[in-house]
């Protein structure tokens, strides 16, 4: 998108009163200063203009801080239209909305300038986020820091990535789907592997829901009548195999379940098909013929195998090892409340997530019974329905 397709006219009466800066502790991260154009290195100096002014993009603490005598800046833009949607669904990392400021204003992160703090005084400023909500200001935080922290996947693996981030990026909004109401339910995808530079790899997929959309279920019980599956489900999971059903036929599967009737699949069994939808977006991943012709991508993964979360068990140790599947469209959806970032409006953070009270071994150990699934619980219920090795 060019500079000038960026820039959208728009009524400045709307825009709040600048008033002068006198000291830069006064200032936060998104605030606008009224500096009308930042200098662009190319082949040669260039100016480019901001008629709508700055947003400060560095954080407030480097702002504040008398040792550090530079900030950064980056160019406001106001979008309208089929570019602002776009820039709201979080589907260019570009550009980070200020609300706050003007319902049309987005922080541009591809004209970003150094300034000198002495120099600022010269300029009027205005604040650019409601500094007492505490959510809005983490959310322009963690999107102006998104741009710039986004993994590198290998050139070679992104082929392998790529029909997965597609496929949820596709179905995500169309929530009236089975797909895609499974997909609201969706945290954050994470890829792990043990080196990156190494080949071939063996990709884990981490697939991360929201707390309590995953049922719990006590691994160690075996007397336990809830932890029995069905042969029906056994079959159409393939349970003690690979699954060869797609996320749509999965999901389809898990939302024509009528939880009413006395019969209807216990906690254990729906445990079983959220892990087989993680199991068949993971089976996603693999590079279209055109990509497997280059030998580099054909050679480049050996194993995908997916793993189910809920996203308070997700350990800190896996985080480290794994990085985020940065899928634009999903990214700035979900409320930050609603990820345990920040307590939802009146909620007892004592209550949020019962069952987290409630689990038999902790967080950890639960997740620890996720990343089992594959082996002693699989070859459970084998035993069971004598499919066993």
């Amino acid at each position: 998108m060019s500079e000038s397709e960026a820039t959208a006219a728009t009524d400045e009466s709307t825009v709040p009163t600048p008033e002068p800066i006198r000291s830069c502790a006064t200032l936060r991260q998104g605030d606008v200063v009224t500096i009308k154009e930042i200098n662009i290195i190319s082949d040669r100096a260039k100016t480019c203009k901001t008629p709508y002014g700055v947003a400060i993009v560095s954080q407030t603490c480097d702002i504040v801080l008398e040792n550090r005598p530079n900030i950064s800046v980056a160019a406001i833009r106001f979008l309208t239209g089929g570019d602002a949607k776009k820039a709201r669904d979080g589907a260019q990392s570009r550009y980070v909305e200020i609300p706050f400021y003007h319902a049309d204003a987005f922080i541009d992160l591809e004209y970003i300038a150094t300034i000198e703090k002495s120099k600022l005084t010269d300029f009027l400023a205005t604040q650019g986020v409601d500094q007492k909500n505490a959510n809005e200001v983490r959310r322009v935080g963690l999107a102006i820091g998104r741009r710039f922290s986004r993994f590198a996947f290998p050139d070679e693996v992104n082929p392998w990535l790529r029909p997965l981030s597609s496929e949820i990026r596709k179905k995500y909004d169309r929530v009236t789907s089975p797909l895609g109401r499974a997909l609201q339910e969706l945290v954050e995808v994470r890829i792990e592997s043990a080196d990156w530079t190494s080949r071939p790899l063996n990709l884990i997929v981490h697939v991360i829901m929201k707390a309590g959309s995953v049922p719990e279920f006590n691994l160690d019980d075996d007397d336990d009548e809830g932890s029995e599956v069905r042969p029906e489900l056994v079959s159409f999971l393939n349970l003690g195999g690979e699954i060869e059903k797609t996320p749509a036929q999965v999901a389809s599967y898990l939302y024509s379940i009528d939880f009413d009737q006395p019969d209807s699949f216990n906690s254990f069994e729906l445990y079983n098909i959220w892990h087989g939808l993680a199991q068949a977006l993971a089976r996603l991943c693999k590079p279209s013929d055109r990509d497997a012709k280059d030998p580099k991508v054909r050679e480049a993964v050996a194993s995908v195998e997916a793993q189910l979360w809920s996203d308070d068990e997700f350990p800190l140790s896996r985080c480290r090892r794994s990085e985020i599947l940065d899928i634009d469209d999903l990214s700035g959806r979900t409320p930050l409340a609603d990820l345990g970032i920040w307590p939802k409006p009146d909620a007892d953070p004592a209550s949020e997530h019962p069952s987290h009270s409630e689990a038999h071994n902790g967080p950890q150990e639960r997740g620890y019974l996720r990343f089992l699934l594959p082996g002693r619980l699989r070859r459970r219920i084998g035993q069971r329905h004598g499919t066993s090795e």
